[in-house]
């Protein structure tokens, strides 16, 4: 099947998956485009489609043949063009089925409270991914993580990484056991801290930071030291990427 249309049905809900949120949680899937990116995904990932620009089907066919299985569907270059949502397509998008999970994994959580922009959102997990962290938990209206934007700029880590979207209340109903770790420009220096056993590291919106329904839970606050030269604060993936890397676990 080529599909030649712009107004085709199937378009019309890829497109609808593109750019909204509420149709993916409607749907229980995302989309995830580029061929450098679906490298990334394992094997025995829920894949349900993948579009194909129609000249790039041979670029594409090494990933599709590790899913004999998933439906393709090849689309004309001028309408895969029209959906696609990155600057200069690769040829492939995959409609991919949302994973939930209830519980978390590992010795570290990172937790996103309220982060609102996508690509720090996608740069946060693709950071915890990096560095073995196996859940990541977004809380307070959060950047969808499974906006386009962000399972972009999570360069895969949104398929190799426990992504839970909860209220704060079922948050912290699953980290009781964790020290959560709050991180401030008023808190203890990030270099002297050691944490506890289990941790969970928590970055906040990036204009107004941790909320403080959050902070007065927190059983412990750090700061990364900056060097007084004008510079106020962090970018929000950047401070979780240093946390992530420097909080280590005391003797």
């Amino acid at each position: 099947m080529i599909i030649t249309s712009r107004s085709n049905e199937r378009v019309k809900v890829l497109r609808q998956l593109i750019n909204s949120k509420k149709a993916r949680n409607e749907m229980g899937v995302y989309v995830a485009e580029g061929i450098t990116l679906l490298t990334e995904i394992p094997d025995d990932f829920p894949v349900r489609t993948f579009f194909v620009r129609k000249s790039n089907e041979s670029r594409s066919e090494e990933i599709r043949n590790r899913f004999p299985e998933v439906e393709t569907l090849i689309v004309n270059d001028d309408v895969f063009d029209s959906i696609a949502d990155t600057v200069t397509p690769s040829g492939l998008i995959a409609v991919i089925k949302k994973v939930t999970y209830q519980s978390v994994e590992g010795d570290t959580v990172l937790v996103m409270d309220g982060v609102s922009d996508a690509g720090n959102v996608g740069a946060i997990i693709r950071t915890a991914c990096a560095r073995g962290i196996k859940s990541v938990i977004a809380i307070h209206d959060c950047a969808d993580p499974f906006s386009p934007k962000a399972v972009r700029a999570s360069m895969g880590g949104v398929f190799k990484t426990k992504i839970l979207e909860l209220s704060s209340n079922n948050a912290l109903d699953l980290l009781q056991s964790y020290q959560k770790i709050v991180l401030d420009m008023g808190g203890e220096d990030i270099y002297s801290f050691r944490s506890a056993p289990q941790k969970a590291i928590i970055v906040g919106n990036e204009a107004h930071g941790v909320s403080e329904e959050i902070k007065s839970i927190a059983d412990a606050t750090v700061s990364i030291p900056m060097v007084e030269n004008g510079v106020e604060s962090l970018n929000a993936s950047v401070a979780a990427g240093i946390a992530m890397y420097l909080i280590k676990q005391g003797e």
